[in-house]
């Protein structure tokens, strides 16, 4: 096995081609990709006040009572 399989940016050796330059078109499109970073935060702490509430509400439903009845 490589002792050297992964390399550090900082040490400036020549790397892969391909890497290189998959590396430069992902941080190409991630420069172009915008988006709403307040309504994603809202979003994220509605999911987590309903997953909460849900849990809440699961831990004080009797035993058994999302089982499904014997047939």
């Amino acid at each position: 096995m490589p002792v050297d399989q992964y390399s550090d940016p900082s040490d400036n050796l020549p790397g892969n081609p391909f890497e290189d330059r998959l590396s430069a078109a992902l941080h190409q499109a991630g420069d172009t990709f915008g988006t709403d970073r307040t309504a994603l935060a809202a979003g994220g702490a509605a999911r987590g006040r309903r997953r909460q509430l849900l849990r809440r509400t699961a831990s004080r439903l009797p035993r058994g009572a999302f089982e499904e009845p014997p047939h």
